[in-house]
């Protein structure tokens, strides 16, 4: 599924496939039963929940302005690599960091590792969630 808007927000429930999600200017959601999914933003936020993922294939948020909450299945594993130019990660995955981390860079594995999970943002914090966790 493709979905996208020049100015507005970008919502997606109950998708059973692939998502590519984007918005010029808006806030994007996603739901999904698996992946994997591609949502971006030039400024809003993005807010993604991912019951399970087909495949290997890697996965890519990106916003301008907003801050990024991912929701994945508990035994999710990635290659990551998450930016913000102002702002944190935070993970309820523990994580292997790879080389130096800082409060607005961090490579990691999450669990065995796999496919990239890239997400960055210029301006908000990046959250990665454990479904049914919090």
């Amino acid at each position: 599924m493709r979905v996208s808007s020049g100015n507005g927000a970008v919502r997606v429930d109950a998708a059973r496939g692939p998502v590519n999600a984007s918005s010029g200017n808006g806030r994007v959601s996603v739901s999904t039963a698996s992946g994997p999914m591609e949502a971006s933003t030039g400024n809003g936020a993005i807010d993604v929940s991912m019951a399970s993922l087909r495949g290997r294939e890697d996965l890519e948020f990106s916003s301008g302005n907003g801050s990024i909450t991912l929701t994945l299945p508990s035994d999710f594993s990635a290659e990551l690599d998450a930016s913000t130019g102002n702002g944190g990660v935070d993970s309820e995955f523990p994580m292997r960091v790879q080389g130096r981390m800082s409060r607005h860079r961090v490579r990691a594995t999450i669990g065995d590792g796999g496919p990239r999970l890239h997400v960055s943002t210029g301006n908000g914090t990046i959250r990665l969630r454990r479904a049914g966790d919090s």
